[in-house]
């Protein structure tokens, strides 16, 4: 974070010097063609505040698989409370495919802010539906899971996908309300008796 906060200081003074140099601002209140020392200023706040809301939640991460120890990798499934996050396509098989419950899978990635506010909606569902559906969250931020979005034709993110007997049944495009999915959730397990 701090790398990245640097990073984009470093970026955005030298840009905003560039600019205050061979800037054409004889006024002087064109803040970043004024003069290279406010244009480096300027530049460098502009780079700071782009790359802030960063943070973390753009570099992907894994928690540590419960019990393990062990941090996890792209070839790793986790499993966070009543969620599991499928990083690959082997994961996307033994978790969604093969299900025995009707499954819920979320695609989603980090960068991508409706997918963020998607999630605490994902995780409370999984939570109701713990023992009745399966709900997943297929991170697209690896390489491992870009076959899937392929094939299952993910133009837009989020994208949830629900699955019964290891083929898709209906899907929902963009941040919507809780009750669509629990509507489509209810659905599904009325229909298979649980």
């Amino acid at each position: 974070m701090i790398a990245r906060l640097l990073g984009g200081l470093v970026i955005g003074a030298g840009v905003g010097a560039l600019l205050g140099y061979f800037g054409k601002c004889t006024s002087g209140r064109c803040p970043l063609t004024a003069n290279p020392v406010r244009g480096a200023v300027l530049g460098g706040v502009f780079g700071v505040l782009v790359v802030w809301p960063c943070g973390r939640e753009c570099k992907p991460r894994l928690e540590a698989a419960p019990g393990t120890g062990e941090q996890g990798n792209a070839t790793n499934q986790v499993e966070t409370g009543a969620v599991v996050h499928v990083t690959d396509e082997d994961g996307f098989s033994k978790h969604v495919l093969q299900a025995k419950l009707p499954c819920l899978a979320d695609f989603f990635s980090n960068s991508c802010p409706p997918c963020r506010m998607l999630g605490p909606t994902i995780e409370a569902i999984a939570d109701r539906y713990k023992g009745k559906a399966v709900v997943c969250k297929v991170s697209l931020d690896h390489k491992a899971t870009h076959g899937l979005a392929r094939k299952y034709d993910i133009a837009g993110i989020p994208t949830v996908l629900f699955f019964e007997n290891g083929k898709e049944a209906q899907r929902l495009v963009g941040l919507q309300s809780e009750e669509e999915y629990v509507r489509v959730l209810d659905e599904m397990t009325q229909t298979t008796g649980r």
